[in-house]
């Protein structure tokens, strides 16, 4: 373990730019697939309270505007 903070440290003093260039691309990678997960979970969470509040018997059209079945009336 000591061998390899001391390589890391002389390799940061060997080139300091490029060890915070890595850095910060291997920090900006995990964000971003960090927040890919959590639009993922809320849309998932989304749909499925979508679909709970289309009751039983009800359409939902593309634009999201609910319709419920109409029934036949006779004369």
């Amino acid at each position: 373990m000591r061998l390899l903070l001391r390589e890391a440290l002389q390799s940061f003093r060997r080139a300091p730019l490029l060890s915070v260039l890595s850095i910060t691309t291997i920090a900006f990678s995990l964000f971003t697939i960090g927040l890919f997960g959590l639009v993922a979970i809320n849309m998932r969470q989304a749909l499925r309270e979508d679909r709970k509040s289309v009751g039983e018997g009800k359409r939902v059209d593309l634009g999201g505007r609910r319709s419920s079945k109409k029934k036949k009336q006779t004369h």
